[in-house]
């Protein structure tokens, strides 16, 4: 990750500042003076990336007023660039992120990307300064051990401080030895409560069989209360007897007159509401049909009357068919009136148009003019002939007199050239003197060629003679040598070789001599032909060759000039051909158009170039003349029609008498209508009045089906009654009603009674008659003994339970075993709550022991090896060895001689390069997952100046992988490293 850009609204001191960061400068020097805001700008970082809790927010809130936040651009590994706002007062400080596509994420996206990276990890690992490697070191040496294994494992001190947490908590809880933590107390109180409880054990008997005492005098209280209510409520029963007695007397009337009614009296249930529902649902039946009938009568007389009215149904039909036919001979009439203002205004036209044409053409001459098919296309024809003739004539004549201009120009240009040029005679000799030289020059080269091998030759001649005469020296000498040794040595055959080799040396003595001669005679030869070649002069062969070249030049543009003089004269011969061709298609051309000008007349003043303009003309007029014709016809087609239309009125009205002959046609149409309309008037309100006549015999039959299931209800009434009549069903329903009404009384009686009496003693009382007052009376009598007598025991035993529960209360006063007892289980189930408590934080510190030694085992070597590799650069290698705590120790470092030392012994700038070079190697081991910024502040103050040189040179190692962001309040510092990858940023 890498920051690019910062915008800040608002922050502590910053406020509407911009700063960017370039991708080619990942180590950035910040500089600036003290309260320049240096240490607020590395907040502000840290306040995008992770944001900040809402009072902490306040305290960087600008003085002068705005709003808290910004924006930061930084470049994530697999999204790219992506823009973080934060607003204190928006979203409760929680980060909007954009990315360039235009996406927005939320909080959550962020911590996404960061990887799970808080604030906390990230400013214990990636961000610090000299106070916060101060605040390290403030911690014991035996701790420091433990807090660096914490830092390594989660990038702040949280795992020391909650070890440190663990062991207060638990030391708290329980100590083996200790009284005052709460455990230890809750021990002592639970065991002082036990030895109580069974000093009390003894007493704890008494108390139960008392406790059974009152156990059996409850039970024996709620036996007599039981028995008690019983009696009670028997006592009760018969005093409502008694009291009820009146009603008992009642009743007794109410069944001697029950028995006065038949004890079968048949009659239907709820007979008479039934009859008179029945009755008042006949009613407006019979009233509405009193009213369709009423209705009924006065149709069938308007009907008759309708009839008297009508005409008979032929007449009506003829008058129908003429009616009918009246939009036809409207639609003749208005096609006759439209036609003939067709014609008059086409008249009109074909009028306007002759007189535009001007070519003396009548109305009449025009109906005779007949157009073949073909004639647009044979006038057109003529008028594209008679143009391409025209045209090709033009165009020829300018091309013959163009050819004769030609001619004449070639003429004017072949006559300078000839007077330019000399004879044939003199140019043959000059050709042939230009042959000889040619000749001499061809031989003067050969023989050069032929000296220069000569001299070869030569040259060949004088090598070889000089190793011939050596060659003879030689053979002489050796074959001097030769004989001599022979002659010593007695040898015969040696002076035969001595002989041979004179003999060679000799022949080739010879051959070299003539080969000489040879050559000598070559170049004699030689010396001859080059005086011969010298005798022609070269300038004047020059002149002959460029006077050849330009009179050839000459002869060619003459040729030339004769062959397009030719081609001319061939083009004006085909030219002349091609107009007599044309002249003749004239003449044809002019004899077809005297054709055409004999069968059109009208044509012999007008040009054959206009023929086709006036055809479109002609053919519309034509078309005019014949629109006139037809609609001549059809004007007298519809006249016909119409008089033949109007005679059969005439016949119609005639043979029915029903208007007078003489009166106009138009009268006698409109007549018609009416008479045909109030007849069809006539004729709808007969049919609908036989469709009212239908209707109201429908609603009679219907009424009568409604009235049909009543009257059976009231028949079938009548015969569940057993009667025949209705008046006879009214008596015997009002005494099936007072009998009703009696047993509903009897019922109500029997009722109210059989909550006080026994069923027994009603049925009793509806067979033989009263019940004997006097013996309810003994009854009761009895009942009120039998209570008060078990009232009297039941309050004994009452007294009795009283004082056992006397005793019983004050044994628990003088004791308290039972509070003490709960007391004893309460404080049980707080020492199990707090043990289990205890247990917890037990297997927590086991946890997060083993958890610390498994990092030891697999990540502190690493980052060991890291951190003594860039604590041997910062220290110029005085320092080789870096030792992780053990055993309850501290740091340890160990210098080149093989010493070793506790961190409290090295001095404050090398303390500051250790934690400093641990930071960059927790970094890198953090970085592998989050390649995040290194932000310091100010945190070389102790660091001499060939010790910053080296940080600065492992910083910059360090920015290869990651941005590192450096502020400082040197603004000299950056001098200490020259490289192009370092940016300087002044604030």
């Amino acid at each position: 990750m890498r920051i690019k850009h910062a915008y800040i609204y608002g922050f502590g001191k910053w406020k509407d500042a911009e700063i960017h960061f370039s991708d080619h400068h990942p180590f950035i020097f910040v500089s600036g003076r003290n309260e320049s805001g240096k240490t607020t700008l590395r907040k502000f970082f840290l306040f995008m990336l992770f944001g900040l809790q809402p009072k902490q927010r306040l305290y960087y809130m600008p003085k002068t007023g705005g709003q808290m936040g910004g924006r930061l651009t930084i470049t994530l590994p697999e999204v790219g660039d992506c823009t973080i706002e934060r607003l204190h007062d928006r979203n409760n400080g929680e980060a909007t992120c954009y990315l360039r596509e235009g996406q927005v994420y939320d909080e959550e996206w962020l911590k996404t990307q960061l990887n799970g990276m808080n604030r906390q990890t990230f400013s214990s690992i990636f961000s610090f300064d000299s106070n916060e490697l101060h605040h390290i070191r403030q911690i014991k040496s035996e701790e420091l051990g433990n807090v660096l294994l914490g830092v390594g494992m989660t990038g702040t001190e949280q795992i020391y401080e909650s070890e440190k947490w663990l062991n207060q908590e638990i030391s708290q809880i329980f100590k083996p030895q200790g009284k005052k933590p709460v455990m230890n107390k809750i021990l002592v109180e639970v065991e002082t409560i036990h030895e109580k409880l069974k000093m009390l054990e003894e007493k704890e008997k008494t108390f139960n069989e008392k406790l059974l005492t009152m156990e059996e005098l409850s039970n024996r209280i709620q036996e007599l209360t039981d028995n008690w209510n019983q009696a009670t409520v028997h006592r009760d029963k018969l005093e409502k007897q008694l009291h009820a007695y009146p009603q008992v007397q009642k009743l007794y009337d109410l069944l001697q007159q029950a028995k006065q009614y038949p004890s079968e009296l048949t009659f239907p249930e709820n007979g008479l509401q039934r009859y008179q529902h029945v009755k008042d649902q006949m009613l407006p039946i019979k009233s509405e049909m009193t009213i369709v009938e009423g209705n009924r009568t006065n149709t069938r007389q308007e009907i008759e009357k309708v009839h008297a009215q009508l005409l008979s149904s032929d007449t009506i039909d003829d008058l129908k068919t003429m009616v009918n036919k009246l939009p036809d001979y409207q639609r003749l009439r208005d096609e006759q009136q439209y036609k003939r203002q067709e014609k008059q205004q086409l008249h009109n036209e074909l009028l306007h148009e002759l007189k535009k044409l001007e070519i003396n053409l009548s109305v009449d001459d025009v109906s005779d003019i007949f157009f073949p098919f073909h004639i647009e296309d044979l006038w057109n024809e003529l008028k594209d002939e008679s143009m391409q003739i025209q045209s090709e004539t033009e165009k020829i004549n300018a091309d013959l007199a163009m050819i004769d201009e030609q001619m004449a120009l070639l003429e004017g240009k072949k006559s300078l050239l000839k007077e330019q040029a000399i004879d044939s005679e003199r140019i043959e000799e000059q050709r042939n003197r230009l042959k000889q030289f040619a000749k001499a020059e061809s031989i003067r080269e050969a023989d050069q060629l032929q000296h220069n091998q000569s001299k070869k030759l030569m040259s060949l001649y004088k090598r070889k003679s000089k190793s011939a005469t050596r060659l003879f020296i030689i053979g002489i000498a050796l074959s001097v040598i030769v004989s001599i040794i022979a002659i010593f040595l007695s040898i015969p055959y040696v002076h035969l070789f001595s002989v041979i080799t004179i003999l060679f040396v000799i022949v080739q003595k010879m051959v070299t001599d003539r080969s000489a001669r040879s050559i000598e005679a070559l170049l004699l030869h030689t010396k001859q032909v080059e005086g011969t070649a010298n005798a022609f002069d070269e300038r004047e062969m020059r002149e002959i060759e460029e006077t050849i070249q330009k009179q050839e030049k000459l002869y060619q543009q003459i040729e030339q000039i004769e062959h397009q003089w030719n081609q001319l004269q061939i083009s004006r011969l085909k030219l002349e051909e091609r107009k007599s061709f044309f002249d003749q298609k004239d003449i044809q051309l002019e004899r077809r158009i005297d054709e055409q000008k004999k069968q059109y007349p009208f044509l012999k003043s007008i040009t054959v170039d206009y023929w086709s303009i006036l055809y479109h003309h002609l053919k519309k007029c034509v078309s005019l003349s014949e629109k006139i014709t037809t609609y001549t016809k059809d004007i007298e087609r519809t006249s016909i029609e119409i008089e033949a239309f109007e005679k059969e009125i005439d016949v119609t009205l005639t043979d029915g008498l029903i208007f007078e002959p003489d009166i106009d046609i138009q009268n006698k149409l409109d007549n018609m209508k009416n008479v045909y309309e109030r007849q069809l008037n006539l004729q709808n309100k007969l049919q609908q009045h036989e469709e009212w006549l239908d209707q109201i015999q429908s609603q009679i039959e219907m009424l009568q089906n409604k009235l049909k299931p009543y009257q059976d209800e009231m028949n079938q009434l009548w015969q569940l009654a057993d009667v025949t009549d209705e008046e006879s069903y009214l008596i015997k329903g009002k005494r099936y009603k007072e009998k009703v009404e009696l047993e509903q009384k009897i019922q109500d009686y029997s009722q109210q009674l059989s909550h006080i009496f026994d069923q027994l003693l009603l049925q009793l009382l509806q067979e033989k008659g009263q019940i004997d007052q006097w013996e309810i009376e003994a009854n009761f009598k009895q009942a009120k003994e039998e209570v008060e007598q078990i009232f009297s025991e039941l309050e004994e035993s009452r007294q009795q339970l009283s004082d056992v529960k006397s005793l019983i209360n004050h044994m628990e006063n003088a004791e308290d075993f039972s509070i003490m007892k709960h007391h004893y289980h309460t404080k049980r189930e707080e020492l199990y709550k707090i043990a289990k408590q205890w247990a917890v934080y037990q297997v927590a510190k086991e946890k997060l022991m083993h958890a610390k030694k498994m990092y030891q085992q697999n990540f502190l070597p690493k980052i060991m090896d890291q951190t003594t590799m860039y604590f041997a650069m910062l220290t110029d290698q005085e320092y080789r060895k870096v030792y992780p705590p053990v055993d309850g120790n501290g740091l340890q470092v160990e210098n080149r001689m093989g010493i070793r030392f506790q961190v409290d012994e090295l001095s404050q700038g090398t303390k500051d390069q250790l934690y400093i070079s641990l930071r960059i190697a927790l970094s890198e081991i953090t970085s592998k997952k989050n390649k995040m910024p290194f932000f310091m502040d100010d945190a070389f103050v102790h660091f001499d100046k060939d010790r910053r040189k080296q940080m600065l040179e492992v910083l910059l190692e360090v920015s290869e992988n990651q941005q590192v962001l450096l502020f400082t309040c040197d603004d000299s510092l950056h001098t200490l490293v020259n490289n192009k990858k370092v940016m300087i940023e002044n604030i």
